[in-house]
């Protein structure tokens, strides 16, 4: 799995779901607060995700899944190194 591609794969379906960019996230960014995602939002791009990488998230993973990190974590992927300018 080519994590880099990975990483902007991810950030371009968050952009397409929640109309918000995220070329800029770092892993600790809270996807609802930093994006402006309502529950609904958050769900959606959840169910986006596991389409795109072709897995399930069980309900307790998906309770506890707050950041950016927490995402890629989630979904098996390594997010692409980002600096914090």
């Amino acid at each position: 799995m080519n994590t880099n591609r990975d990483d902007v794969i991810l950030r371009l379906l968050i952009t397409r779901v929640s109309g918000r960019d995220a070329t800029a996230l770092h892993a600790g960014d809270d996807l609802q607060r930093v994006l402006g995602l309502d529950t609904t939002d958050l769900l959606r791009l959840l169910v986006a995700a596991e389409r795109s990488y072709g897995v399930e998230l069980d309900s307790d993973r998906v309770r506890r899944l707050r950041t950016y990190g927490d995402l890629v974590a989630a979904l098996g992927i390594a997010e692409h190194p980002r600096s914090k300018d």
